[in-house]
């Protein structure tokens, strides 16, 4: 009986839906964006292409100069103000080793105590050395994004009046571009371009 309720059930249900169009038929295929380089075939033409000494900008971008001599201050005092902490704990530990050895039949607590304060003090100093870590590679983080973002507002003024599509980064030490046309290479442009911006800004700051 259940099972000639459940077949009537069925073949209701398909003869319903038989008569229905399939949801499929409803369904709006989304229209594919196409890149607007090749909306119009008729003129599509190659790419620009034009490339940079990323060594050369490295060393030559006088922002990047003047950070390099900042961070290296960063980095100079950061160390100085650990050297100083570390001589600071260390004498507090040959004072702790002193006092042992002329202390030879002190408790074993005491003993404990000592060493408990040792290792408290080395403890100290690497937790002083993990926060300057963090803050020199938080500052030369910020450093590095400041001066992309001055090169990358820059370019995209720069190609927009030279009609340029891409620029690659080209560096003698890590080649992946084998061979670059010289009549290709921006980099004398965008080096000056850049520098005359950056040292303009820092004239106007002294004012």
């Amino acid at each position: 009986m259940i099972n000639l309720l459940l077949i009537a059930a069925v073949s209701y249900l398909f003869l319903r839906n038989s008569g229905k169009k399939s949801d499929l038929n409803d369904v709006v295929v989304a229209e594919v964006p196409v890149a607007s380089a090749f909306a119009d075939t008729s003129s599509v033409r190659p790419p620009i292409v034009a490339y940079v000494n990323s060594q050369r900008i490295s060393e030559e971008y006088l922002m990047l100069v003047d950070q390099n001599v900042v961070f290296t201050q960063k980095m100079r005092s950061s160390d100085n103000k650990l050297m100083k902490e570390r001589d600071k704990r260390q004498k507090e530990v040959e004072e702790i080793q002193s006092y042992v050895q002329k202390n030879p039949n002190m408790s074993d607590e005491d003993l404990s105590v000592l060493e408990a304060s040792i290792y408290e003090l080395n403890m100290e100093l690497d937790s002083l050395q993990a926060i300057e870590k963090r803050n020199l590679q938080i500052s030369g983080e910020k450093m590095q994004g400041e001066v992309a973002t001055k090169i990358d507002v820059f370019l995209k003024k720069y190609v927009a009046s030279k009609g340029i599509d891409y620029v690659f980064g080209y560096d003698p030490s890590f080649r992946i571009i084998l061979y670059g046309n010289p009549a290709y290479d921006i980099t004398n442009e965008v080096l000056a371009e850049l520098n005359k911006e950056y040292l303009a800004e820092k004239e106007e700051e002294k004012k």
